[in-house]
């Protein structure tokens, strides 16, 4: 049996259509009859895929990628304080109670107390320190006195001293050249003299011998020459044993103890010399340690003098008053007021120093790397939703912020001061506000939306639709965004169409990650210095 429609002459030489020819012919006439409708059927919905058919994958959401401006901003929360502001805290060494405080929000003049701590123990403190000082003056001069007499006493001693020496001295050259060589002289003279007479009654003693002999002479005469000669002749004797005696022991003696003498004058000099100079050294002790003990209570008076200047506090400028507990957002334990026990430094007021404000913004650490300093940024205000203020970026933490830390230590955000441009708008520390940051104008270049972008495989790709055909992954090189367009510098051209999410079967059956925000290891985008006209691509 033949079929109703005919095949191409290379069909009816193939193997299959042999096959299917012979088990064709074996149908019963209905089993072919349905064996055709059922051909045709696959064949009409086949032609209908090819050419003009719907399928699954076109009902995904699409997007043209397009060339033109486009603006790259950040939009961050941001809180409005001032720019310059005056701290004024507990300046005292102590913990002290707040007896009077001006209620927050007053403006004050400079001058104007605006903080009172509790004094009564500081001033019977000062009362105290005064009678310290008093009575350390007092001793100072006691003792400066003191000092004075013992130098006075000190050089007596000591000019006595010498003079005793001195004289020690002299009498020992007295008694070498004059005393000794004199008394010599005098025993020499009289053993000289008693020589003489020794030989006169020796010669006077033989004279009356001979009278004698001759009967001249009486006995008694002779015994009286006899005894003459005699007596002299022990003189003689006399004479010469003190001459001995004193160049033996007396002169001796007598010069060891005027040497002696020298000695113990010489030894009690350098003694009176030392007693002298430790009493000097010992009361110039006392007057040093005095002078110093009067000098530390005159400079604990002065300090607690200043201090206790510091228990009221005085505005330093024109402003108005505001408390640290309502400002400070890390402020612990009570609120300011009356009655607070503050501890030393202690921030209690915030003072502002003039109209300028500044905005505090955290970024995140993904975006951070797209700020430099003199970028353009525009505030507006929750409170004037109908302003919009203008700023520049004026400084970049070096550090993440570490109260954001402590709640969430995964968490990085870097502490953004933008400087508001001056306005006749009044503002107040503490508003809310929301900041677009303007990071770079590209005039031309291509864009798409971030969420087309997704990671398979360390790549960013993206689903591209050519026709009827099924998506294609396309690998792209991207740039900049501003967490709803992102750049394309490389792999897609303007006019292409991409898929807004991936397919959910896709050939690589990779997961798809987050896009970072830049892949490329451009520098930094200079600041624009004016805000560009807002295009189709602006976040705001």
């Amino acid at each position: 049996m033949k079929f109703p429609f005919p095949l191409p002459a290379h069909l009816l030489r193939s193997e299959l259509v042999a096959r299917l020819s012979t088990r064709f012919r074996a149908l019963s006439q209905r089993q072919r009859l349905l064996t055709m409708g059922g051909a045709a059927l696959l064949l009409i919905v086949t032609l209908s895929w090819l050419f003009g058919g719907t399928s699954p994958a076109d009902d995904l959401p699409t997007v043209v990628v397009q060339r033109g401006p486009l603006r790259i901003n950040l939009v961050e929360s941001g809180t409005i304080r001032p720019r310059q502001q005056l701290v004024l805290r507990n300046e005292t060494n102590r913990t002290v109670n707040i007896t009077k405080i001006t209620p927050e929000g007053t403006l004050v003049k400079r001058g104007d107390i605006l903080l009172q701590f509790e004094e009564t123990e500081m001033l019977n403190q000062l009362v105290e320190r005064r009678i310290r000082v008093q009575n350390a003056e007092s001793s100072l001069i006691t003792v400066g006195e003191d000092l004075k007499a013992a130098r006075i006493q000190a050089e007596a001693d000591s000019e006595s001293a010498h003079l005793a020496e001195t004289f020690a001295q002299l009498d020992l050259e007295k008694y070498l050249q004059g005393d000794r060589p004199q008394q010599i002289k005098a025993l020499e003279t009289k053993i000289t003299l008693t020589q003489e007479e020794h030989n006169l009654a020796k010669e006077r003693l033989r004279w009356s011998s001979i009278l004698f002999g001759e009967k001249y002479l009486s006995q008694s005469d002779l015994q009286r020459d006899e005894l003459a000669a005699k007596k002299s002749a022990l003189n003689l004797e006399l004479a010469l044993e003190d001459l001995r005696l004193y160049n033996a022991y007396t002169g001796q003696r007598q010069l060891a103890e005027i040497e002696s003498r020298v000695n113990q004058t010489r030894l009690a000099l350098e003694r009176t010399l030392s007693r002298t100079t430790g009493n000097i050294a010992q009361q110039e002790a006392r007057f040093r340690a005095s002078e110093a003990g009067a000098r530390e209570e005159i400079a604990r008076l002065k300090r607690e003098e200043d201090e206790a200047t510091k228990f009221a506090v005085r505005a330093p400028i024109n402003g108005m008053v505001l408390y640290a507990s309502s400002v400070d957002g890390r402020w612990r334990g009570d609120p300011v007021e009356v009655g607070l026990s503050v501890r030393p430094n202690t921030e209690i007021i915030y003072l502002p120093t003039a109209d300028e404000y500044d905005v505090d913004v955290l970024i995140s650490e993904v975006n951070v790397g797209k700020l430099v300093t003199g970028q353009v940024a525009r505030i507006k205000i929750d409170a004037m939703p109908d302003a919009v203020f203008q700023g520049r970026l004026e400084t970049i933490s070096a550090l993440p912020d570490a109260s954001s830390r402590w709640m969430n230590p995964n968490l990085k955000l870097y502490k953004t001061a933008i400087a508001l441009a001056p306005s006749e708008r009044p503002l107040r520390n503490g508003m809310s506000c929301q900041v677009e940051i303007l990071v770079a104008d590209l005039p031309d270049t291509l864009f798409i939306p971030l969420q087309c972008v997704v990671r398979e495989q360390g790549q960013s790709v993206v689903y591209v639709r050519d026709g009827r055909r099924p998506p294609r992954a396309q690998n792209v090189r991207v740039g900049l965004d501003n967490n709803r367009m992102v750049q394309i510098l490389e792999g897609l051209e303007a006019g292409q169409t991409v898929l807004l999410a991936p397919p959910l079967s896709r050939s690589s059956g990779a997961e798809a990650e987050a896009v970072p925000p830049a892949e490329t290891p451009a520098t930094a985008p200079a600041p624009a210095t004016t805000p560009a006209p807002a295009t189709a691509a602006d976040s705001t």
